[in-house]
């Protein structure tokens, strides 16, 4: 049988069978692109160059062409749009960087959380904070930001980075310098259930400190620190009895907590593994975690004191002494009645022995030059006032038996603090160890 010459009319319907698959070829890959982009929590303009107009080209295009991603233009540091604060290099005195780089309105409250590790452990620090300009100037300014949040998005949308393309040199230069790091963020969609931490980074082992215990994975110290002690929390505030739920994509001993897979946070990409040692820990926490450790609330003050303390025993650094009442006793003496208030360090074994060994080459404690390395204070934290102190405990099991007393039966009646705080002061280091807040009355 013989071959039929295609017609006119077959070839038009060959062509135009190919620009319909065309044309769905093209949707498609347009639709998985949009998907792309609304699934990822990434910015508008997804590297730190676009804030800084730097690159050739730069990194993001002009924003006041509203079809256009946001750029430097409306996002400028200039106008306070988002500013870094960083320590300088040079004046870097410890071995670990705090990071947050979703600060301000980005993550809430990721920067005080951040700032507070800084305050207590005097490590250094690196944040990113930003807030999207809402300016009713004229579209047709060049110089304007019209209406840019509205028609573009949130903060979060427009200003998140992602940590893996974070590219700011001076947190890298920073981070890179040393060996260890923290990056504190916040989560909502990727952490759906309350009282959360995700817990992830690229991390092996944390320094020894001289305390004996096993050398293990800087994500699972931090989780087993506040293990053992979140249940303080419900001590001080009955009403809080959610316990701490963790999740750990990267080891065995989850707590059932729901995380995504996605905030794992172990890429050597991420900025928390960009350390000199490429590792690092990354916190994830829910809305309301976030909340209890940046306020000033008395009664989180335990609920810091656990969450920053794992931090630091996951760092390879000594934590801050968990502090609760202990109950009161009266008793008489030649000078009158008193009332003692006891207290209790928690958290007494994370301490080593070597910490109240005898220190005679420091100055002596009244006629004693014996006294021992670290001298236990307690203070008035109204007023920062000091009431009384402990300078020859020889042992860290001794800070279970400290106390302050109040007499009794006085004209005008003695005070009681309303509150109190403890200091643990190695001599030997210059380090000064302050606990939580405890109420007294």
């Amino acid at each position: 049988m013989a071959n039929k010459m295609p017609t006119n009319q077959d070839r038009l319907l060959v062509r135009r069978y190919i620009q319909k698959l065309v044309s769905i070829s093209l949707a498609t890959i347009l639709l998985f692109s949009v998907s792309f982009l609304s699934w990822t929590g990434s910015a508008q303009a997804d590297s730190f160059g676009c804030f800084q107009l730097t690159g050739n080209p730069p990194e993001c295009p002009n924003s006041t062409n509203e079809n256009a991603l946001v750029g430097s233009v409306c996002l400028s540091g200039i106008n306070n749009d988002w500013h870094t604060t960083s320590t300088p290099l040079n004046q870097a005195t410890s071995d670990v960087t705090v990071i947050s780089i979703h600060g301000d309105k980005i993550e809430k409250d990721t920067t005080q959380i951040g700032n507070r590790l800084q305050s207590l452990y005097n490590w250094n620090r690196y944040d990113f904070s930003g807030h999207v300009r809402n300016d009713m100037a004229s579209k047709n300014d060049p110089n304007s930001c019209y209406n840019l949040n509205s028609h573009s998005g949130s903060n979060f949308e427009i200003l998140h980075i992602t940590s893996n393309n974070f590219n700011d040199q001076t947190a890298l230069n920073l981070i890179g310098a040393h060996p260890r790091d923290v990056s504190i963020h916040g989560c909502k969609g990727a952490c759906p259930t309350n009282n959360t931490i995700c817990v992830g980074g690229n991390n092996n082992a944390t320094v020894n400190n001289g305390t004996n215990h096993p050398q293990v994975t800087q994500i699972v110290d931090f989780r087993d620190y506040v293990d053992d002690y979140k249940n303080l929390v419900n001590v001080v505030d009955p009403l809080k009895k959610e316990p701490l739920t963790f999740n750990v994509p990267l080891n065995i001993g989850d707590e059932g907590a729901t995380c995504d897979p996605s905030i794992k946070g172990n890429s050597l990409n991420n900025i928390v593994n960009q350390t000199s040692t490429r590792q690092g820990l990354q916190l994830e926490m829910s809305e309301d975690i976030r909340a209890r450790l940046a306020n000033n609330d008395i009664a989180d003050e335990l609920l810091r004191g656990v969450i920053f303390g794992g931090v630091a025993k996951a760092l390879g650094e000594l934590p801050l002494p968990l502090v609760t009442a202990n109950g009161t006793e009266d008793y008489s003496t030649g000078s009158g009645t008193f009332t003692r208030y006891k207290l209790k360090v928690e958290n007494k074994i994370e301490y080593p022995s070597a910490l109240f060994a005898p220190a005679p080459t420091l100055p002596a404690c009244g006629l004693n030059a014996n006294s021992s390395r670290t001298w236990v204070n307690i203070y008035n934290a109204a007023n920062d006032q000091y009431i009384y102190g402990f300078c020859a405990l020889g042992s860290p099991q001794n800070l279970d038996s400290i106390w302050f007393a109040v007499a009794q039966g006085t004209n005008p009646p003695a005070s009681v603090p309303a509150s109190v705080y403890v200091t643990l002061q190695d001599r030997q280091t210059a380090r000064t160890y302050r606990s939580n807040t405890v109420p007294i009355k």
